[in-house]
């Protein structure tokens, strides 16, 4: 069975476990994207490209997600990597920014409107 044949029973599975068509395109759009720079018949080629491919590596974990998929419907032995996703810290805004909100009026902008009312 060719790739393409192969990526779209892919998504035809993925659909038929219902999920949804905005988890199914990109998932099929993944694997195309490995598929031009890896062969798929070895698993540690598409691995290594993964490993070297300059993305997130939040992103590279949905790659190798999507691939593990894919091993597993074509009955492939894959090893997942160990992942290292980053914690990125939560953004704490400093004291000025703050003040920058904390003085915004609404009347000030509702006159300039002229309506007195406005929604935010």
């Amino acid at each position: 069975m060719a790739l393409e044949e192969r990526t779209l029973e892919y998504a035809r599975r993925l659909k038929k476990g219902g999920y949804r068509e905005s988890t199914i395109v990109p998932r099929v759009k993944m694997l195309r994207s490995l598929a031009r720079r890896a062969d798929f018949s070895d698993p540690e080629t598409v691995k290594g490209v993964i490993a070297r491919h300059d993305v997130s590596e939040g992103r590279k974990e949905n790659l190798v997600c999507v691939y593990d998929g894919f091993c597993r419907q074509c009955d492939m032995p894959f090893e997942r990597p160990r992942d290292r996703r980053i914690e990125e810290l939560l953004f704490i805004p400093v004291k000025s920014e703050i003040d920058q909100l904390s003085g915004f009026n609404a009347m000030d902008v509702s006159s300039e409107y002229g309506n007195g009312v406005i929604s935010i």
